[in-house]
């Protein structure tokens, strides 16, 4: 264990409070702001859910598009140039969504989050926080990732409050104008030198090292495996909560609904703690398939017996995994491939993953309206976690 890595006075625990303050901002307002955009646009404007859900799942697509060359972007132009344009880019089309009044609008307010998103993803999030650890980049990727977990905490209660005295509009603005004035100056400073200049963990990583081809990559069994895996999981969990609000609040309410949100995002904390204090010891594909494993129950109680204990009881087990699911698949890239190479891997594995979770709040949204309820969609959801144990798991017999 690196003695210097253990210091709180090592830099990259700083770099690991930007990220953490980074990610709540990014989770809070473009991956658990859709589901609330969502609800409140249908009640709002009376548009249909399922065309609200299409165009979230074009939203998540064209973002992952853009996260694909993410590594080699902050390659070329540097994290802190990279960061700064997302978090204009995030801050602006959060704001933009409290301001439509025609669906068209929706478009250009969701391209703008789209890139904000990109600009401050779990690939980014993972590229300025690694490279400064050797010994500890389980520990120090999950302490900042859970930024995103707090971010789901805060946003749903916080939202439900400022929207009830202020409105849409202004609440949207308000939010976003707090993150953006609470994160451009350490943004600014912090990543001034590149990710990991001069730090003793990734010093003489990229002597020696070929370039990457996507084309190997694509072959890679370790690569496919983690992420088809993680990909099919991420739809489901994605889906799941885009919908949380639109599925509990009719059952149990809006206040409890958001309650709901709230706690899986707390229990996210709890989870990721856990998995971060072991990960590096155990290894990333025996607990990403037990994540999995507790959302698929979670959701399935949800099914069976969908009475408000057991709801609330079910957004708790299936929060203990929805941290780790976002970044379990990066931390098994460093324990998996050289440390030369896993931006871009990261960058990579995250594009895919939207891909594929970009659908996933689509055919949910289809499945509720063609059906009537949201049984089938969740079942959807179940099934996609279940073949998400096996694919991960049949990596790691063939490793």
């Amino acid at each position: 264990m690196s003695t210097e890595e253990s210091s709180l006075g090592y830099p990259g625990w700083r770099v690991v409070a930007l990220a953490f303050g980074l990610a709540v901002a990014s989770w809070s307002l473009a991956f658990y702001g859709p589901g609330i955009y969502l609800l409140v646009l249908h009640r709002q404007h009376g548009w249909p859910i399922a065309d609200i859900s299409a165009l979230i799942t074009a939203y998540f697509f064209s973002s992952a598009i853009v996260t694909a060359f993410i590594g080699d972007t902050i390659a070329r132009f540097g994290s802190r140039n990279v960061v700064v344009f997302g978090l204009a880019a995030l801050c602006l089309g959060a704001a933009a969504m409290g301001q439509v009044t025609a669906f068209w609008q929706l478009v250009p307010a969701f391209a703008i989050l789209g890139l904000g998103w990109a600009c401050a993803n779990t690939a980014v999030i993972n590229a300025i926080v690694a490279p400064w650890f050797r010994h500890r980049v389980g520990l120090a990727i999950n302490l900042a990732m859970n930024g995103a977990s707090t971010g789901g905490i805060v946003m749903a209660p916080l939202f439900t409050l400022l929207h009830s005295e202020m409105g849409f509009g202004p609440t949207s603005a308000a939010i976003a104008a707090a993150a953006f004035m609470l994160l451009i100056v350490p943004a600014y400073l912090l990543l001034g030198r590149e990710p990991g200049c001069g730090s003793p963990a990734v010093s003489g990583t990229r002597a020696g090292i070929a370039p990457l081809r996507r084309a190997t990559l694509l072959r890679s069994r370790s690569f496919l495996t983690i992420s088809i895996g993680f990909a099919l999981a991420l739809t489901a969990q994605v889906a799941f909560l885009t919908h949380q609000l639109s599925y509990l609040t009719p059952q149990i309410g809006a206040g409890l609904a958001a309650a709901g949100v709230s706690i899986a995002t707390f229990a996210a904390i709890v989870g990721r703690m856990i998995a971060g204090l072991v990960v590096d010891r155990l290894g990333g594909r025996p607990i990403a398939a037990l994540n999995f494993a507790l959302q698929a129950v979670a959701i399935s109680m949800m099914i069976i017996a969908p009475s408000m204990a057991t709801l609330l009881a079910g957004c708790a087990l299936f929060g203990l995994a929805v941290g780790n699911v976002t970044s379990l698949y990066g931390i098994l890239t460093h324990q998996e491939f050289p440390a030369a190479h896993t931006a871009r891997i990261v960058s990579l594995l995250v594009a895919i993953n939207q891909v594929s979770f970009s659908f996933g709040p689509g055919i949910v949204g289809w499945l509720r309206d063609h059906s009537g309820s949201y049984r089938d969609a969740l079942v959807f959801c179940v099934v996609l976690e279940l073949l998400a144990i096996v694919v991960v798991l049949s990596g790691l017999r063939r490793r």
